[in-house]
């Protein structure tokens, strides 16, 4: 009997979205004042976009003991709210920052569709909570998606998280990379690079796993040291690299002096107080990060190795040292003066701007492939 109510309502449901104006995207929401938390940042970014789509209004989830109220202003926007026990109020829900689990996405959720927004390194997450023995959210088999969104620098995650997250039916799409910097401007407003220093560099890896490490930008500052004397080299972040052996093996080796602490710190607090004009950064297969848009904005310049923004501030090559170095040296030389890196730069900040119509048209495309593809309610052990 429970079934056959069951699949009364998603009929019901089904056609009154037809009926509707407009369908209802709910994007699950967290820790949403936090000014830290990237996650809180590509949430608010989606959702902006997501209000100049033609026949979908989007809504923030938050779980019930963090509602408040219909409507949250968060960084002087003002955003539609409802708790989890009225998902079933929306068509699609996006998870990310938390994820519904699956008694909550039977009993509060039924006939909606679950989109896993992956946003993050999910393979080196579930790896290091698995070698740390934590049972987590990223290791639990517990919660299956219907479609899993990938970020362009976490598509090469898609087939692995199809088969930890979803069923043989669950859809891949890559999605936008969104960024807005009302954020940056609520809290710093007014931060913008200082003509002349240029030479005063930093480094803000987090060190926490192999993705983010700051021993490939030290070298890269180093290096160039050799050419043109560096007035002043910041390090914030250490995290786990913050080991005797880093200070007595690495350390001791350089000619430059590190001013930093183990804590990444508040950036660009830290850029403001100490005149940092230049950010040297590396990763590895997470080549997206808000950090560099943030420097971009503020006409900062900045040397990485992400094939995702080559366009943008100097480009080095993977893992080459000595071409980081170069692309530095050029930086420290030209960066001033050069007008049409300024204009190549804002043009790079744009095509991530959730106002970008390209943006906006691809979100309007997956979501419309979500009421194509209705999900049938699960049971609380997984089966259907």
């Amino acid at each position: 009997m429970g079934k056959i109510l069951t699949c009364y309502f998603i009929l019901f449901h089904s056609f009154s979205a037809m009926l509707s104006n407009a369908h209802r995207v709910g994007i699950t929401a967290a820790k949403l004042r936090s000014s830290t938390w990237a996650i809180v940042h590509h949430t608010l970014s989606m959702y902006d976009s997501m209000t100049l789509i033609e026949g979908w209004d989007p809504v923030l989830v938050v779980e019930g003991k963090n509602y408040k109220a219909p409507t949250e202003t968060i960084y002087n926007v003002t955003y539609n709210v409802i708790p989890m026990s009225e998902c079933r109020k929306v068509d699609t829900l996006i998870q990310s920052s938390f994820v519904a689990t699956a008694k909550e996405q039977e009993d509060e959720c039924p006939g909606v569709h679950h989109v896993y927004f992956n946003q993050a390194g999910s393979y080196f997450n579930i790896v290091e909570n698995l070698f740390a023995n934590k049972s987590t959210v990223s290791t639990s088999n517990e919660y299956v998606f219907d479609t899993i969104w990938n970020i362009p620098s976490y598509t090469w995650q898609g087939p692995f998280l199809k088969y930890w997250r979803g069923t043989p039916d669950t859809q891949l799409h890559e999605c936008p990379y969104v960024w807005t910097p009302n954020v940056f401007e609520s809290r710093f407003a007014g931060f913008r690079y200082e003509p002349g220093t240029a030479n005063r560099v930093g480094v803000y890896e987090t060190n926490r796993v192999i993705q983010k490490v700051s021993i490939i930008p030290m070298s890269v500052v180093e290096v160039a040291n050799r050419a043109m004397a560096i007035d002043y080299a910041q390090i914030y972040g250490l995290g786990d690299l913050n080991t005797a052996a880093f200070k007595r093996d690495v350390l001791p080796r350089l000619d430059v002096n590190w001013f930093g602490h183990a804590d990444l710190g508040v950036l660009p607090e830290r850029w403001s107080t100490s005149r940092i004009g230049t950010v040297v950064s590396h990763q590895l297969h997470c080549g997206l990060n808000y950090l560099w848009l943030e420097a971009l904005h503020a006409g900062m310049a900045l040397i990485h190795n992400s094939e995702h923004i080559r366009e943008c501030g100097y480009y080095y090559d993977g893992f080459n040292v000595t071409d980081g170095a170069e692309a530095l040296k050029r930086a420290m030389a030209s960066h001033d003066t050069d007008e049409d890196r300024k204009v190549r730069d804002q043009a790079c900040l744009w095509r991530f701007s959730p106002s970008n119509p390209a943006n906006v048209a691809w979100y309007k495309r997956l979501l419309d492939m979500t009421l194509l593809n209705r999900t049938t309610l699960r049971t609380y052990d997984g089966s259907e």
